[in-house]
């Protein structure tokens, strides 16, 4: 999904322009709106990825093989239409496919996650190259043809050095210029240390790093003055915030409560996804018992709800485990927006397993689920387990899912008509105003209502009908 939407201009004599295209997680979006405002600052232009551009930069996912085929049908998209652009390529399949991609001639400039300053220099500049040494291997030469040192681990990363960079950490003076300056995702940590069985991530991402509590604070604070009104805290593994530096993600938050309540005109606050064992009560409470600082939604990752499933995939959890968080997230908050994701197909998995697993999702109070079916990854230990599910199967099984987690969609939804919700206007376009709830769901409005609104307004309205096909509410003021 692109970071940014807009019209095609016609290019100003000398404009460099550069255009973002960004797959997979929230950390990669994350990547992606600081380069942009890096790119800003010096003198370029971010523009659609549909636009005709001077170099166009395709940030990566490698968490499946799918994944890794969705990327090479952008990049020989991209060869085809603009031969003569240059071609950036970072993110997670840098690290992993960099080989597959400099074989197929598909990136002029490859560079991982950890070295946004080189995929900063890339961009402006094009000095930075790929060639190959005399091994084969694939090496990265400076300007100045001196030669990377090459790292003694599989695959580089951004946090190796359990140090996080410096380099376009945080959110740019000129962010507000170049996004909707409605809700921005703002990075606390990278790296996982985890090792499910299923996920490479740990290997493009490395180990755990925290950027500074007082950091944090201090974006927060640019980001309320550039106009956004909610920030969504996000990283490779959330829960593992502060663990690399003596904190915790109950003390990162405290402190932001802290910082909120003392200045009621700074914006709202989501956490992203997080695993079920990085949630205590302690830090529940504080979450969802501080609403005037704390979006009520919560995204617990599950990935199945089968307690021998989980131990395949080496989950750090029981089922019982999440299951008690859910019932206390539920008391808590009967109100919560509540989403999990799910893998469905996995190796082992069997139809009873599967039916099972089905009837427990429909007595919990999720309202959302993003489902997948299972994709085996490369150099994950998933790839060597028995009992292999036929993807038809899976696909049979992701459809069941889905059409589970409509319906319960569409019940929580439902419970919301006639209330009134408080929105982050995200587009505006044509007929509609359309933004999120604190509850995490889409809310579209007759722009007919409004006299110039504009994207990062925050609006109350009331529910009047629920959009079944979009899973969206209706609403007017």
């Amino acid at each position: 999904m692109s970071v940014i939407k807009q019209n095609a201009e016609p290019k100003a004599e000398n404009e460099l322009r550069v255009a973002f295209e960004t797959l997979g997680c929230r950390s990669n979006f994350a990547d992606t709106v600081e380069l942009q405002a890096a790119v800003t600052e010096q003198g370029g232009t971010p523009c659609n990825f549909d636009s005709q551009a001077d170099v166009y930069v395709l940030n990566t996912c490698t968490v499946t093989d799918n994944a890794d085929k969705t990327t090479l049908k952008a990049l020989r998209q991209i060869r085809a239409k603009a031969p003569e652009a240059r071609i950036v390529v970072t993110g997670c399949m840098a690290e992993t496919g960099k080989d597959l991609i400099a074989e197929a001639g598909l990136g002029d400039v490859i560079v991982g996650p950890g070295q946004r300053t080189k995929v900063l220099d890339a961009i402006l500049s094009g000095e930075s190259s790929n060639e190959r040494s005399d091994s084969g291997e694939l090496a990265e030469v400076y300007p100045d043809g001196r030669r990377a040192k090459k790292s003694s681990a599989k695959f580089k990363s951004i946090s190796l050095d359990h140090e996080f960079p410096a380099a376009l950490s945080g959110p740019a003076e000129y962010l507000g210029e170049i996004a909707n300056r409605s809700r921005y995702h703002l990075r606390v940590q990278e790296g996982c240390e985890n090792s499910c069985t299923f996920c490479i991530i740990p290997q493009t991402r490395g180990r755990l790093s925290s950027r500074s509590i007082e950091d944090l604070l201090a974006d927060i604070r640019k980001l309320s003055g550039l106009g956004y009104r909610e920030v969504v805290l996000t990283g490779t593994h959330l829960g593992g915030y502060g663990v690399d530096t003596g904190s915790s993600l109950y003390e990162l938050l405290a402190k932001v409560a802290e910082q909120h309540i003392a200045s009621d005109t700074l914006p709202r606050v989501r956490l992203s996804s997080i695993d079920p064992n990085d949630l205590d009560l302690e830090t529940l409470q504080l979450i969802l018992g501080t609403p005037e600082v704390f979006c009520n939604h919560l995204h617990i990752c599950v990935q199945a709800f089968d307690e021998q499933v989980l131990r395949r995939m080496n989950r750090l959890y029981a089922l019982s485990e999440a299951l008690e968080l859910i019932d206390a997230i539920s008391e808590l908050s009967p109100d919560c927006g509540l989403g999990s994701d799910v893998i469905c197909g996995f190796p082992g998995e069997s139809r009873e397993q599967t039916e099972k697993a089905m009837e427990l999702f429909q007595t919990l109070p999720f309202n959302y689920l993003h489902v997948f079916p299972y994709s085996e990854r490369e150099g994950t230990a998933a790839t060597r387990l028995p009992e292999v599910i036929d993807y038809s199967e899976r696909k049979r099984r992701a459809a069941r899912w889905r059409s589970l987690a409509s319906e319960q969609r569409t019940k929580f939804l439902e419970s919301r008509l006639e209330k009134e919700v408080e929105l982050v206007v995200e587009k505006v376009s044509g007929q509609w105003v359309e933004g999120t709830t604190r509850e995490f769901i889409g809310v579209r409005l007759d722009r007919n209502q409004f006299a110039d609104i504009q994207s990062g307004e925050l609006l109350r309205a009331r529910a009047v009908s629920v959009n079944r096909a979009q899973e969206k509410l209706l609403c007017e003021l």
